[in-house]
Parts: C-alpha cells; structure tokens; sequence
C-alpha cells in the first residue's frame, strides 16, 4: 500500500513546487500568458499498475470515489483527487466516469459549488450544503488539466463557474473581501483571475 500512495502521490506532486511559488507571488500585469503556465499534468502518473490498484480500492464503477477509511462516505476532496489522478494517469474513460458522479450527486447547490460530503447510507445523501474549498480548488484544477489535455469546452466552462463561485463565496467575514486571491497558474490559464 505504502508504494501504491507513493507512486499516486508523486504524479500531483511533480507540478506542486511551481504552483506554490506562483501562488506565492503575485502575477506581473504584463507577463505574457505563457510565462504563468504551470507544468501540465497529464501523463505523468506513469505507473499503470498502481493506477489500476486505487481504481479497484477507491473508484466505484459509477465513478463515486469511496472513503474506505471513513464509513464508506465520499468527499469533494476525494473526487477532486480522484480526477487529478484520472488526469495524470491519461485516463479520459475514468476522468469522466469520476466527474459524471460528482456532477449528478454532489452539484445540488444553488451555485457551482459542490456539497462536500456524500453518505450512502443515509437519505438524503447530502444532508449538509456546505462546500469544502479544498475540494472545489481540486476539482478546478483537474477540469482546467482535462480541458486542456482532451481539447474539450465543456470542462473550460465548468471550471470557469466553480472558479468565480469560489472566488464570490470564499470570503472574510469581518472584512467583505474574498480571501481567494491568488489561484494557482494551472487555473490563471484562462486568464481569467476573477479577482476583486
């Protein structure tokens, strides 16, 4: 198990050291768009074995990724990792499968926000409203990855959504402002910021 994590693990982390300094600072207004791109993700978990192991531990046929350590519950977090992962591991069929899941169960709120947190046993299965950021950054991430990786306007669109809603929604509650300032530049590909 301890290879499987490591193996996953090191595909969404070969593009962390650029997101985090580019998080860190500020974009310059006349940079170029190229200059703030992150390195792309796709392909790059290229150990098909431990690939197809999270699948058959975590990934449910319908697409749900499964909390096995947590009353078999499913977060937004999990499925933002989940398509990170289908995104590194170039796997459009399970990248689908694992949004088409999200979409249908956890896109119940009155914005493009995603609930967080999904309980098979009980009815409703989203008792709670709240969004995770965490997993609304995530899942942002690896639509912006998708739609760059399969050409495809659809994930673009998502992705433009969730990122003003999160940017709307994410803010301070003794100051009025949002305290999502500075997306990651996989995000800023657009060049889009929906700051205020």
């Amino acid at each position: 198990m301890k290879r499987l994590l490591a193996a996953l693990s090191v595909a969404c982390l070969t593009a962390a050291p650029a997101l985090a300094q580019e998080a860190a600072q500020p974009p310059a207004a006349s940079a170029p768009q190229s200059a703030m791109q992150a390195p792309r993700l796709v392909g790059t978990l290229r150990n098909d074995e431990a690939w197809r192991a999270y699948k058959q531990k975590f990934v449910s046929e319908a697409g749900r990724v499964v909390d096995t350590a947590n009353g078999m519950v499913s977060h937004i977090e999990g499925q933002g990792y989940g398509l990170l992962l289908a995104v590194a591991a170039a796997d459009r069929s399970t990248f689908e499968r694992i949004w088409d899941w999200t979409r249908a169960n956890l896109a119940v709120r009155n914005d493009a926000l995603l609930a967080w947190r999904w309980e098979p046993d009980h009815r409703p299965a989203v008792a709670d409203m709240n969004d995770a950021a965490d997993g609304d950054i995530l899942v942002a991430w690896a639509l912006t990855e998708a739609a760059e990786a399969w050409s495809e306007a659809a994930y673009r669109a998502a992705e433009s959504q969730r990122k003003s809603d999160a940017g709307s929604s994410c803010g301070s509650h003794r100051t009025g402002r949002p305290c999502c300032r500075q997306w990651p530049a996989s995000l800023r590909r657009t060049g889009r910021t929906d700051r205020s």
